[in-house]
């Protein structure tokens, strides 16, 4: 009798481990939301990211970017802010927001201006502003990474209409209004390397929507607020007139209607005159 006991009690502890075993195996091969994104495959994305919990800010963002991949209409995006800012506090649903904009690029269908501009209006959707706002927004205090989110949703808004055959004006114009709350309208970043960002991505988006419509109020604001952030970060002021990188002499072509602000824009960068061309943006420490 203690013979058999023994050989059943080592017959479990054996189904045991192959249980173990083959749970470990599942789990190691469960499929990762990012890549099934990146293959476009956005149903099986979303369904993956569900299914570890949906909560977390980069699951949030495939999420939220598989919506708008598979359909850029309101009710996509309606899905897409609720993914982003479902039971977060504010600082959670910022994060998610700006993960989702470092995503997009890699969805194979995120490719136009439709798509990018809907985005745009997502990322300030999950904070509770703009037309797509979550009802209720998140609770709590703004946060410092959201001038940052702004800054992703004005580079996403310039490389998509930087395609884009047409785009909507007062749509564009709305997210730049959301996107001046987060920054604040002094326009003063909290380091060089990001007031570079914010010139590089806010100015080269105020001469693409110069070109499109030169006598707009988008353009007119866009165009100031390239000048302030300019004038509010001198640690910038030789890298804007001299970086190989730098939108500076579109940026001044695109001030001809607007000599007030065309000669702030000198004054701005006068110690830098005579400078020779070359690398002088500001990096990131490592």
């Amino acid at each position: 009798m203690t013979g058999r006991l023994a050989r059943s009690f080592a017959c479990l502890a054996a189904a045991a481990a192959c249980l173990a075993c083959g749970a470990a195996q599942d789990q190691g091969s469960a499929p990762d939301p990012k890549e099934l994104l990146g293959r476009g495959d956005y149903a099986a994305a979303r369904l993956a990211a569900e299914a570890k919990g949906g909560t977390d800010p980069s699951d949030r963002a495939v999420i939220a970017l598989s919506h708008i991949a598979e359909r850029p209409d309101r009710a996509a995006a309606a899905e897409a802010v609720k993914a982003l800012s479902r039971g977060a506090a504010r600082p959670l649903a910022a994060e998610a927001a700006a993960e989702m904009l470092a995503l997009y690029p890699t969805a194979p269908d995120c490719a136009d201006g439709k798509r990018a501009l809907l985005a745009a209006e997502i990322a300030l959707g999950a904070l509770g502003m703009g037309p797509v706002a979550a009802q209720p927004p998140p609770e709590g205090s703004k946060g410092a990474s959201e001038a940052a989110l702004a800054v992703a949703i004005v580079e996403r808004l310039r490389l998509g209409l930087a395609g884009a055959e047409a785009f909507d004006g007062s749509r564009v114009l709305a997210v730049w209004n959301g996107c001046i709350t987060l920054l604040g309208r002094s326009m003063r970043a909290p380091t060089d390397p990001d007031a570079w960002l914010l010139f590089v991505n806010l100015s080269g988006l105020a001469v693409l929507v110069t070109a499109a419509a030169p006598t707009s109020d988008l353009s007119r604001a866009l165009l100031e607020s390239s000048v302030t952030a300019v004038e509010a970060n001198p640690g910038i002021s030789v890298a804007v007139r001299c970086d190989l990188g730098s939108p500076f002499d579109e940026l001044r072509a695109a001030l001809t209607r607007a000599r007030d602000l065309g000669g702030r824009l000198e004054r701005a960068v006068a110690a830098s005159l005579g400078c020779t061309r070359g690398q002088y943006a500001p990096r990131r420490k490592e």
